[in-house]
């Protein structure tokens, strides 16, 4: 994918190097995202692990944990980090339509059995709420936060988006939760919180389950269309609207930020997952599909490991300074894994410092640090030139490694 293709503006991007922009761990003077695109059942004490080496100071989790995954949902709440979580419509996969909710899997439990054996009505599990009430207040559809150390706002557009033009297949799901009805009362509530909670001087981060409207109608888009022929803009219109809204009201947005829209496109290629709009607005699709993946394995004696995928971002002054599509590839210490075969668990704990230049060389001169950045590079959404990778590190139960790719 040429820098053309992911819709960077090239100049800035050049300038960005010439400068020697990187996203690495301990930076001081600036605040370091980290963002997991969509999960879709992938999370373990492995991504817990890498998370950790990444030394962010804020992670955001874009949603899509699964169909309604509720254990999944509560392994990401317990996370002892700052952080915020925006719900996707996998998290309200069979509860959102009509037609979902028939194809509920729900097995009916022995409770339920002997109540409806009485002739007693035991509603469903409502596995929504269960999500929102495990979540509480770092779930920020409709809602906001302020990042710590500094005067940016994190913004949360409409959770549960599957993205589209029209809200009406689920309007009664999203009045149920939200009182909302449509896209106008959606770009309301939005504008609503921001007059009337942030402060009216802070820098914003939008952050969405589904990307604007407006980003382009090909196939290859940020939020365009690959499951018909004539394609189309998948994007949200109520957050165009916000963001239009925004821009004539003179509010400067430094980032969105959103996953949904696979970066593997159906019948082949990739989608654009970057954009720097005449603002110098910065928008980022995480949606790295799957975002764990097997590593290549050096020999029969090797132990396995897994490359892990997030978007590392910092900001400084609240503007985006870089932007990286970074993996993290985590490989289990044999005497540890046999020791947790046994007990059961293992927890990672550590943190992640970026290589020194000559570090850098060492590193990437390894076997296992080539096969990481090949593979990386393979398996990302984007080609653009290789910026950094980091020393592996040894973290509780697993060794750690990561590179990364430049976006912006």
């Amino acid at each position: 994918m040429s820098l053309a293709r992911q819709g960077v503006n090239s100049t800035q991007f050049l300038s960005r190097m010439q400068r020697g922009v990187a996203c690495q761990a301990g930076s001081t003077g600036r605040t370091r995202l980290a963002v997991v695109g969509d999960v879709h059942d992938q999370w373990s004490a492995k991504d817990a692990a890498a998370l950790k080496a990444l030394d962010a100071d804020f992670t955001l989790f874009v949603g899509d944990f699964g169909n309604e995954r509720v254990s999944v949902v509560k392994e990401i709440a317990s996370i002892d980090a700052p952080k915020a979580v925006i719900l996707g419509n996998h998290d309200a996969w069979y509860t959102m339509t009509a037609r979902a909710r028939s194809r509920s899997p729900s097995p009916p439990t022995v409770a339920a059995a002997a109540a409806a054996a009485a002739g007693a009505q035991q509603p469903p599990p409502d596995r929504v709420q269960q999500q929102l009430d495990a979540l509480g207040d770092c779930h920020i559809g409709y809602n906001h936060m302020q990042l710590p150390n500094s005067s940016i706002s994190l913004v949360g557009a409409r959770p549960f988006s599957k993205g589209g033009r029209s809200m009406r297949t689920i309007k009664e799901f999203m009045a149920r939760l939200y009182n909302v009805r449509d896209m106008g009362e959606s770009t309301q509530r939005m504008m609503q919180l921001i007059h009337g909670s942030v402060p009216p001087t802070n820098s914003l981060i939008l952050m969405g389950h589904n990307g604007p409207a407006g980003l382009g109608a090909q196939r290859h888009s940020m939020c365009g269309v690959d499951w018909v022929q004539e394609a189309g803009d998948h994007g949200d219109p109520d957050l165009a609207s916000v963001l239009q809204q925004l821009r004539e009201a003179g509010r400067h947005v430094a980032l969105v930020v959103f996953g949904h829209m696979h970066h593997r496109l159906r019948g082949g290629g990739s989608r654009q997952m970057v954009h720097v709009d005449d603002s110098g607005c910065v928008f980022l699709n995480a949606a790295t599909v799957p975002r764990v993946v097997a590593a290549p394995r050096r020999g029969p004696q090797a132990q396995p490991a897994t490359m892990h995928h997030f978007l590392v971002v910092e900001l400084e002054d609240s503007q985006v300074q870089c932007a990286a599509d970074t993996w993290v590839q985590v490989t289990e210490h044999a005497a540890d894994a046999a020791d947790s075969s046994s007990s059961g668990s293992q927890q990672g704990t550590a943190q992640q410092q970026a290589a020194s230049a000559e570090d850098h060389s060492s590193c990437s001169s390894s076997g296992a640090g080539q096969e990481l950045l090949a593979a990386a590079q393979q398996g990302s959404s984007s080609d653009a030139q290789l910026l950094l990778d980091y020393q592996p590190r040894n973290v509780q139960g697993f060794t750690v490694q990561a590179a990364e790719n430049s976006l912006f």
